[in-house]
């Protein structure tokens, strides 16, 4: 490496006599300190010969650093953590319209439904070296049921609620506790392991580090009710929160606020988004994109593109309404009141964020 490339690569990655490892002082920790506007006019450079030091410079440290022996990696692929970044891009993808983001996030929640997840088996909680292993856990099913809940809203494909149907009734099946909630651990998928499971057993409601695994089931099922109108979901919720509650209020809104957010939804329902009209519409996508770009927490987006598809009692009326039929139109509901119809996504939008929407 020349002195000139040298140079420009320790502004970059602010490398000097003094590192960052505590334990020696001598070793660095490479990051970005310095845009290369900064380090052109630190080193008298002009901004293209920056960057070309800084291309050739990292070249150059990238062929020394792959002559070493790589560091190990993990290439075991985990359902529950797959499923909690899967959700978190396709937030992430909707904010800020990275059709990128999204369009990996939905391949990667493909692969893990193909390849982790059965009716008969429920959803295996890893794949390392192509074999399946463990199953019979909470934690992997709540954060996939969350991440398909997720997929549907990025979408609107009706395969992605009705694969989170499923993997909630399993769920339901095999980890409801009588006592109300989730245990963490399906005995009866267990069985010949050695471990006496109905002993170890728990009911998981705090953060600790992520988000518990009740109250992420909390959150996911409301949004099913909302979604599909099955009060079961609504009754198995209810119970839930119930059942948790004195727990939550001892760990406080830090240690349990995954709770806390779904007792707020709870109490304060959150929008429910209805947009009646062909799914691939220029309109329906239009009210789409300003829903899912827009902050609700909560909230829940429902595409009826067919006349047997599941409507919400309150929007049922109206869908014979001139506005409904003239063509896609949106309706807000929030408990026992719902909007009147609009195709303005701007009107979609001020809804959403609580602002009275002007006239088209």
């Amino acid at each position: 490496m020349t002195a000139d490339e040298a140079g420009v690569l320790a502004l970059l990655y602010e490398v000097g006599d003094r590192g960052e490892m505590r334990h020696n002082p001598k070793k660095n920790v490479l990051f970005v300190d310095q845009e290369p506007e900064e380090i052109a006019k630190a080193l008298a450079l002009s901004v293209p010969q920056t960057l070309v030091l800084i291309a050739s410079g990292k070249a150059k440290l990238k062929a020394a650093r792959d002559k070493r022996p790589p560091p190990a990696v993990d290439r075991t692929i985990f359902a529950s953590w797959n499923g909690m970044m899967i959700s978190s891009v396709l937030e992430a993808a909707m904010a800020f319209g990275r059709e990128d983001l999204r369009g990996f996030a939905l391949k990667s929640l493909k692969r893990i439904v193909a390849e982790l997840w059965s009716k008969e088996d429920g959803m295996w909680h890893a794949l390392a070296d192509g074999n399946r292993k463990v199953r019979g856990l909470l934690e992997d099913h709540v954060y996939m049921v969350d991440a398909l809940l997720s997929a549907y809203t990025a979408s609107a494909d009706a395969a992605f609620l009705r694969s989170a149907e499923d993997v909630m009734a399993f769920t339901l099946k095999h980890f409801w506790d009588k006592a109300g909630g989730f245990v963490d651990i399906a005995p009866e998928l267990h069985e010949g392991v050695g471990l006496p499971l109905r002993e170890v057993r728990r009911r998981p409601v705090e953060d600790s580090p992520y988000a518990g695994a009740n109250a992420v089931a909390a959150l996911a099922l409301q949004r099913l009710h909302a979604l599909t109108g099955n009060d079961d979901y609504r009754l198995h919720h209810d119970e839930l929160m119930i059942a948790f509650a004195g727990e939550a209020s001892r760990y406080g809104p830090v240690f349990a606020g995954t709770y806390h957010l779904a007792a707020e939804l709870w109490i304060h329902p959150p929008a429910e988004v209805v947009i009646l009209g062909p799914r691939d519409d220029p309109t329906t996508l239009a009210l789409r994109a300003a829903t899912t770009e827009t902050f609700a927490p909560g909230k829940s987006v429902l595409v009826v593109d067919r006349e047997d598809a599941y409507v919400p009692a309150l929007v049922e009326p109206m869908r014979s309404t001139r506005e409904a039929k003239a063509g896609p139109v949106a309706f807000v509901c929030q408990g026992n009141v719902c909007s009147p119809p609009t195709a303005n996504p701007d009107q979609l939008r001020a809804l959403l964020v609580g602002e009275d929407p002007k006239a088209p």
